[in-house]
């Protein structure tokens, strides 16, 4: 990691650092643990899926603390016929924490979509994070509406 995210560690006193495979599988009990907290947040996923797109490298998990793992994200990186875009599109754990570890989060990330040859970083997530984030310069850029597919044969 470079000096700034070093820095920002220091000042803050919190971590944010990427998991390599080992110590994905060294936090997956605990990452499992919080998924099982908030089941509602990844209707999307399958614990097996995460796993595997972990170790395919298409999935990163991040953590973020003082001393402890205290909260858990979730990026991808999506390929656009313009460019890449880091997608934050998973997080859990104490709701504080962001709020006091955003300089380390922020820094973390925008280091990493650097190295990635992102334009963007995009978060996907609950309403509440757009309050959050407007103070560091997160914009809505567009809502998601969802429905189920009705199941039914094809004519």
């Amino acid at each position: 990691m470079d000096n700034g995210l070093m820095e920002v560690r220091e000042k803050s006193g919190y971590f944010t650092g990427l998991l390599n495979d080992e110590e994905f599988e060294h936090y997956w009990p605990h990452i499992e643990k919080m998924m099982d907290f908030v089941p509602h947040t990844w209707e999307d996923l399958t614990k097996d899926g995460v796993v595997e797109r972990v170790l395919n490298h298409n999935l990163q998990v991040w953590i973020v603390g003082g001393a402890d793992v205290e909260m858990v994200l979730f990026t991808q990186i999506a390929t656009f016929e313009t460019g890449k875009v880091l997608q934050i599109f998973w997080g859990a754990g104490i709701g504080e924490v962001y709020e006091k570890a955003g300089d380390a989060v922020d820094a973390a990330m925008e280091y990493f979509a650097k190295t990635q040859n992102c334009k963007r970083i995009d978060v996907i997530g609950r309403f509440g994070w757009e309050r959050i984030l407007a103070k560091r310069g997160f914009k809505r850029k567009a809502i998601i509406l969802s429905r189920p597919v009705v199941r039914g044969d094809l004519q």
